[in-house]
């Protein structure tokens, strides 16, 4: 429980090619934002960026859906920032009702699941089981990309053959 939440803040901690908070930092200093958020049956990443820097996008969303690290290091920070944030969860009652009655509804499903996982589930997970996670289920066959706006379409499906493969 909160495995893929936690992957979602090891997302932008580096890859071989790009230092923590590098592709960030790119999409940023262009004027763009990025992000990432986890959800009960999804975890997203994602970049606004203007259409002449969509190869830096697509480079960046790529180097971090397949090659990110999970160095012990930044599983340690990550790991105390979200026990805060599972904290902060707790401490809003309507969240805290919103996610009790999901675990009512959902029972046995894994929607019944916390998303952000629980504070034991958190302190439990370690570089290993994150590492297994992501090959299991962060991976290309499992993708979903949407591109949207001022994008020719031959360069946006050329541009994820090179990055993704063939999907």
């Amino acid at each position: 429980e909160g495995g893929a939440h936690f992957l979602e803040h090891m997302f932008y901690m580096g890859t071989e090619t790009r230092r923590l908070g590098q592709l960030r930092d790119e999409i940023m200093d262009r004027g763009g934002s990025c992000n990432g958020l986890t959800d009960y049956d999804r975890t997203e990443y994602w970049a606004l960026v203007r259409s002449e820097d969509f190869d830096l996008a697509m480079d960046g969303l790529a180097d971090g859906a397949r090659n990110v690290l999970v160095k012990p290091e930044d599983v340690e920070r990550e790991r105390n920032i979200i026990l805060d944030e599972i904290r902060q969860r707790i401490d809003d009652p309507q969240m805290f009702a919103r996610e009790d009655a999901a675990a009512l509804a959902f029972h046995p499903h894994p929607y019944a699941r916390r998303r952000d996982g629980t504070a034991d589930s958190i302190t439990r997970m370690g570089r290993e089981d994150l590492a297994g996670i992501y090959r299991r289920h962060f991976r290309p066959d499992r993708l979903v990309l949407v591109i949207t706006g001022d994008v020719d379409r031959e360069r946006a499906l050329a541009a994820v053959k090179a990055k993704f493969g063939t999907m």
